[in-house]
């Protein structure tokens, strides 16, 4: 509240709602003598709503400020101004309907869920572990129905919480417990032994990462490339495709690179030995394919180019 003249003299702030008005907050500022106006000549208040504890229904209602000023008109009393907002008291949270009632699942695989809200949510998914997916209206002619498509790590089996969870506008937060079957997958194990062949023939690409490295021992430099820039890596990724779109945008099957052999699979774990010793331990997140020099690599199916760049060891 502001008045450059006179000054302020007292702020009321209001409520009216179900047929009647409840007082939030007021409050009076001194003044600086009786010809001088008030000593504050900008002031900010806040006031805490409790529709419970005042006894306010749900509904529509009408947020009111009231302000006076110094100045001497008015018999004293000064001018005022007022000031309202409509505004919607909303306490309760929404409903969440589970439409899709079997979800069976692989460890380290994928699922998706549809469900449908009492209310417009700006947030609602489903929660696996503690990651967050998001579900989207628009899918089908019911708008109240939305999707989510979510997915696990390798590490999560058995045991792992799934819910749907939606927020509305008033922040009113409501969770249902997602039915569910995890197969649990047991991943290979892979061993590779390091040669100073590979380590002088790879190691200088990485030195423009670590450049406090270069020149000094080609395995400490590839530990930090398995361990530091991979992790850095994968942060990065997480980032870039943490906005997914709200449409779908591929169709049908995914390809695999035509006539490719399998050089290495999802969540391999990794054991890297060198001189005969067990030197670093990483689990393997993509799945490596082979093909000839040169082949050409089609797009797996429609979608949108996220990024394009230099992305460590990827």
């Amino acid at each position: 509240v502001e008045d450059d003249g006179s000054g302020v003299r007292k702020v009321r702030i209001g409520l009216e709602a179900g047929g009647r008005e409840v007082e939030l907050l007021q409050r009076t500022f001194p003044s600086a003598g009786f010809f001088a106006g008030g000593k504050e000549k900008v002031v900010r208040v806040t006031a805490s709503i409790s529709p419970q504890a005042l006894g306010l229904a749900d509904g529509d209602g009408i947020l009111r400020v009231t302000a006076w000023d110094y100045a001497l008109r008015n018999w004293g009393k000064g001018n005022r101004g007022e000031s309202e907002e409509a505004i919607t008291i909303d306490t309760q949270p929404p409903a969440i309907d589970l439409i899709s009632r079997a979800h069976n699942l692989n460890q380290g695989g994928s699922g998706v869920a549809l469900y449908r809200l009492s209310e417009e949510c700006p947030v609602s998914g489903v929660t696996v572990g503690e990651r967050f997916f998001p579900g989207h209206a628009g899918h089908f002619t019911d708008p109240s129905v939305h999707m989510a498509f979510f997915a696990l790590d390798y590490t999560q089996g058995k045991g792992t919480p799934l819910a749907v969870t939606a927020t509305d506008f008033a922040d009113n937060r409501a969770v249902a417990g997602l039915d569910h079957y995890i197969k649990a997958r047991s991943f290979r194990a892979d061993s590779i032994n390091l040669s100073d062949r590979f380590l002088n023939a790879k190691m200088p690409d990485f030195e423009r990462f670590f450049p406090e490295a270069a020149g000094g021992s080609r395995l400490d430099l590839f530990l930090k490339v398995n361990r530091d820039l991979r992790l850095a890596n994968r942060d990065s990724i997480f980032q870039i495709t943490a906005q997914s779109e709200k449409e779908i945008l591929w169709e049908g099957p995914f390809l695999r690179l035509p006539r490719s052999a399998n050089r290495a699979r999802f969540a391999d774990q990794r054991t890297y030995a060198y001189a005969q010793e067990v030197v670093d331990r990483q689990s393997h997140m993509g799945i490596d394919l082979a093909s000839t020099a040169h082949a050409e690599v089609p797009a797996a199916n429609h979608g949108k180019v996220a990024f394009t760049g230099d992305q460590g060891i990827y």
